[in-house]
């Protein structure tokens, strides 16, 4: 015999209700604490010889709803003149790591700057690495930039921002000298 339509959903409830009830059961069984034959601490839902049974508290909980600031757009300005966005400045333009003055000893030349850009790279700016006065390599915004083969000896870099259209500097950063030590091979 076929079970009517509404059948199948009770007997999902009345599943549901009883396994709820299962695990409620077992969520409230005691906890047992004792030690092994090492003095270790072993706890346990069964009750040893020397066991002792323990208070297991609630745990702490919290509603993140609480703690949450709520979602703000943020609008982006209109685009700014040429003049506007020459007087615009980075609050960070500069190399991070390695700092001022280290020396790195790596005999293939290999070389790895990190630096940071805040805010980003504005619209109609460009980011550059400069390397002993000579622009090295374009860069996005802030991350790193890996150099291979470069020349031992001390080296100075900076980060410089230039207006797109023209190349105008337009901001730069801290100038960082770093020393390459390699390998010489003398004849």
């Amino acid at each position: 015999m076929k079970a009517s339509h509404w059948h199948r959903p009770m007997i999902q409830y009345l599943s549901c209700f009883f396994l709820l009830l299962l695990f409620a059961n077992v969520l409230a069984a005691p906890v047992y604490k004792s030690e092994d034959e090492s003095g270790n601490p072993v706890f346990s839902d069964r009750a040893a010889e020397s066991a002792e049974q323990i208070e297991v508290r609630e745990p702490s909980t919290f509603k993140s709803s609480l703690y949450t600031r709520p979602y703000q757009r943020v609008q982006s300005k209109p685009s700014n003149t040429d003049d506007d966005n020459d007087n615009f400045k980075y609050q960070t333009l500069a190399i991070t790591s390695p700092e001022d003055g280290t020396a790195i000893r790596d005999n293939a030349g290999n070389l790895t700057l990190h630096f940071s850009v805040v805010p980003a790279i504005q619209q109609g700016h460009s980011l550059h690495l400069m390397m002993d006065g000579q622009v090295y390599s374009s860069l996005g915004s802030s991350g790193f930039v890996s150099m291979q083969n470069v020349d031992r000896g001390t080296h100075q870099f900076r980060l410089t921002v230039t207006r797109t259209k023209d190349g105008k500097v337009i901001q730069t950063g801290p100038t960082t000298a770093i020393t390459l030590l390699r390998h010489s091979r003398q004849n």
